[in-house]
C-alpha cells in the first residue's frame, strides 16, 4: 500500500529511491503485486462480458499479457542501452520498467468502475469493445510517456553533458528509447491478438485461446465502422 501512494503521489522521490538503489529488491516485488492486482481485476470484469469463465481467464491472462511484453522486449533495451554507455544496473531497470507498467494498471483499476457500468447497462458489444480499446490505449500512452520522461531524466543526471562523447552516447540513447518503447507497443499489440479473446462476444462459446487469424488493427478498423454503420 505504501508503494502504490507513493506512485499516486511522490513518484519522484520513489525514482530517486530505485537510483538510489534503495530498498530495489522489495520496491520490485512490490510493484509485481501491484501489477497482478492492478491487471486481474480488470480482466476479471472485462472478461464479465461473455461468461465467468471468461472473467477468471481474463483475469489471467492481461497481467501475463503486459509481464510476457516486458519479458521479451526487456532484454532488447537493457543490453542496447547498456551499449551505448547507460551507467544502470539490471535490478534498476527491472525496478523502472515495472514502475512504468504499475503506471499502466493504475490507470486501468482507474477506469474500471466505468467499464462495468457500460457492461451493466450497454448491450453493444462492439461499443464496449472499443471503449476498452481507447482505455488500454490511454493507460499505454501514459504509462509509455512516464517511462520515456522518467530515463531521460534518470540518463540526464547520470551523464556528463561537458563531455562531447557523453553528449553524443545520450543522444544515441534517447533514439533507442524512443524506438524501443515502439516496439514494445508492436510487441504488446500482437501478444495480445495471440492471447485473445479478453472480452468475449456475449454469443460466442467461452474459448481459452483462438485460432490465430486476422490482425488486431484490422479488427479495431472494422469494429469501429460496424459501430457507426460505415
Amino acid at each position: 500500500m505504501n508503494v502504490l501512494m507513493e506512485l499516486l503521489q511522490n513518484r519522484g522521490k520513489f525514482i530517486d529511491e530505485i537510483t538510489g538503489s534503495i530498498n530495489i529488491k522489495k520496491k520490485v516485488l512490490s510493484l509485481l503485486v501491484i501489477c497482478v492486482c492492478s491487471f486481474a481485476i480488470y480482466g476479471f470484469i472485462m472478461g464479465l462480458s461473455n461468461s465467468i469463465m471468461q472473467s477468471f481467464s481474463s483475469m489471467v491472462k492481461l497481467p501475463l499479457l503486459y509481464l510476457a511484453t516486458t519479458g521479451i522486449c526487456f532484454p532488447t533495451f537493457f543490453i542496447f542501452y547498456s551499449l551505448f554507455g547507460a551507467k544502470t544496473t539490471l535490478s534498476k531497470c527491472i525496478a523502472y520498467m515495472l514502475t512504468s507498467i504499475c503506471v499502466m494498471g493504475i490507470i486501468l483499476l482507474a477506469f474500471a468502475p466505468v467499464t462495468l457500468f457500460f457492461l451493466l447497462t450497454s448491450k453493444n458489444y462492439t461499443f464496449f469493445k472499443l471503449l476498452n480499446v481507447l482505455f488500454f490505449s490511454v493507460s499505454g500512452i501514459v504509462g509509455i510517456s512516464f517511462f520515456y520522461k522518467m530515463i531521460i531524466a534518470v540518463d540526464s543526471k547520470g551523464s556528463n553533458s561537458s563531455d562531447d562523447a557523453s553528449a553524443v552516447a545520450h543522444g544515441a540513447r534517447n533514439k533507442i528509447l524512443f524506438f524501443w518503447l515502439i516496439l514494445y507497443a508492436f510487441v504488446g499489440t500482437q501478444l495480445a491478438w495471440t492471447l485473445r479473446p479478453f472480452f468475449g462476444a456475449p454469443n460466442m462459446p467461452f474459448e481459452l485461446i483462438r485460432k490465430l487469424g486476422g490482425n488486431f488493427y484490422v479488427d479495431v478498423c472494422r469494429s469501429f465502422f460496424h459501430l457507426f454503420n460505415l
